[in-house]
């Protein structure tokens, strides 16, 4: 079964009832596929939301459905030694490189993204939304 890495931007692209990012999560239940998110992420996408006016709770709802059939990963003292080298090597900022790290750790096979610079990593398959 191939491991999906979730990223904050598609989140917030998938809350936002973006067609694309709706099109690629009924693709992703319909296959079964694993989904792996960063906890991070769940801090990025409510910080977005409440910076954006959103209604907490329905925020808070909609990260509830997702975390039921995804993964969460945890930030350990390792992840941010790597993250650090990813983020030096990229150029990333340390919320990216931490987020990227983890899913790359976690063996995800393909990122669902909106962020254009993690094209620029090749050891995985990055989709932007």
């Amino acid at each position: 079964m191939s491991k999906i890495g979730l990223d904050t931007g598609f989140l917030i692209k998938l809350y936002a009832k973006d067609e694309k990012a709706i099109e690629l999560w009924r693709e992703i239940v319909n296959h079964e596929y694993s989904l792996t998110l960063n906890i991070l992420s769940i801090f990025e996408f409510l910080r977005v939301s409440l910076r954006a006016n959103k209604d907490y709770f329905s925020s808070v709802a909609f990260l509830d459905k997702i975390k039921q059939t995804t993964n969460i990963l945890n930030i350990t003292d390792n992840l941010c030694c790597l993250a650090s080298k990813l983020s030096t090597i990229y150029k990333l900022a340390s919320m990216e490189a931490l987020i990227l790290t983890s899913l790359f750790e976690a063996g995800c096979e393909i990122i669902l993204t909106t962020n254009k610079d993690f094209k620029r990593i090749k050891e995985t398959k990055i989709i932007l939304v």
